[in-house]
């Protein structure tokens, strides 16, 4: 589609008799829908193949070609795993590794967090091991370890969020929110403007973006979505209104509890149940709050966007659309009263009653 003419090299026709044939090779190429102009077949087999035109598909081709080519939906994520946001391209480098791209402006706070991450709670994360920015092509990209195992969205749909589960992942929110700053931790990921990522704390009324303005904006949006159901929901504009001067009595009272660290965007699927050692993992970090880079934010949020998660978010995301069915709807309310115990014992103390006001409006 962009006008080069592709040339393929094969070493499949060569071997013994149980290497694929040329036409095992052509048939695999059209089902794949792999388009070339032509195709030779016979390059000698090798662990490595040396020259000064050579380009590896296993790393970031963006880089090594200099041409940015936005992938297909389909090949965006990681077999098994949400598809990533339209804007992010998620694939595996090798069997340990994975790469992930994006915009530099949206991927600049999960880059700044990475950079900011105190030693503490490094086992939470994976490790980055190479980080890199395109100024000409406005992207930023990453390499880092790949976490084997399982996101919490698909336990979800299998229903096998234990409570135990549960609250190792609730465990692991408390450690992020309870860490103090400490002092640049990678040197794969620095820049001066990612460094001041862990130094600003915001305020409440900086907080307060990330509610009312928002969700203001998104309702806004998709009104026209809202609309299509507004015979099965009329009392939708009062609904609306009834949140939002929660919410702005919320940020006016200075209920909420801001932390040097907040994960920032951990629904299910960017919570991940390591198969080896069964301990929670977290990915995607947000690391932003508007447009300024920041680990900091409400603690609440952070409960908030993982409450949502037990109303059922992610099953709607993945297709699960029936989230009243009786036995469903039992096993989030039980995932839901175990989420509270939860949190009472962990925050709740230390702010009274503010982190069921916030989840209780989300």
């Amino acid at each position: 589609q962009a006008g080069h003419f592709i040339i393929l090299q094969s070493s499949q026709a060569l071997g013994s008799s149980s290497t694929p044939s040329a036409r095992d090779t052509l048939n695999r190429l059209a089902d794949l829908n792999i388009p070339y102009d032509e195709i030779f077949f016979g390059q000698p087999r090798a662990d490595i193949y040396v020259g000064h035109r050579f380009v590896t598909s296993d790393m970031d081709m963006v880089k090594e070609v200099g041409w940015f080519v936005d992938p297909a939906p389909e090949i965006r994520g990681l077999a098994g795993a949400v598809p990533p946001r339209s804007f992010n391209t998620v694939k595996p480098v090798d069997k340990t590794h994975v790469f992930k791209s994006g915009p530099s402006d949206i991927m600049a706070g999960e880059i700044g967090w990475y950079h900011s991450m105190p030693p503490q709670i490094r086992d939470l994360f994976p490790i980055v091991r190479q980080c890199n920015s395109d100024d000409d092509l406005g992207t930023s990209s990453l390499v880092m370890t790949k976490i084997e195992g399982v996101s919490f969205s698909q336990l979800l749909v299998d229903q096998t969020v234990t409570q135990g589960r549960l609250a190792a992942l609730l465990e692991g929110l408390k450690r992020i929110h309870r860490c103090n700053p400490t002092q640049q931790t990678s040197e794969s990921c620095s820049s001066s403007d990612e460094s001041q990522a862990q130094k600003w704390v915001p305020t409440p009324q900086d907080i307060a973006q990330n509610y009312t303005p928002k969700l203001s904006k998104r309702f806004t949006e998709s009104r026209a979505l809202y609309d299509t159901f507004r015979a099965d929901v009329p009392e939708l504009d009062v609904m609306f209104n009834t949140i939002t001067t929660y919410l702005d009595e919320y940020i006016t009272e200075e209920r909420c509890q801001i932390s040097r660290f907040i994960h920032g965007d951990p629904v299910l699927s960017n919570c991940l149940l390591e198969q080896s050692t069964g301990k929670v993992r977290f990915v995607d970090m947000r690391g932003a709050l508007g447009s300024k880079l920041t680990t900091a934010g409400d603690i609440l949020y952070d409960l908030s966007k993982l409450y949502q998660s037990l109303c059922g978010y992610d099953l709607l995301l993945l297709g699960y659309l029936d989230i009243t069915q009786s036995k469903t709807k039992q096993y989030l309310e039980a995932l839901r009263e175990s989420y509270w115990q939860t949190v009472t014992k962990n925050y709740c103390a230390e702010k009274e009653g503010s982190a069921e006001g916030i989840g209780g409006g989300s």
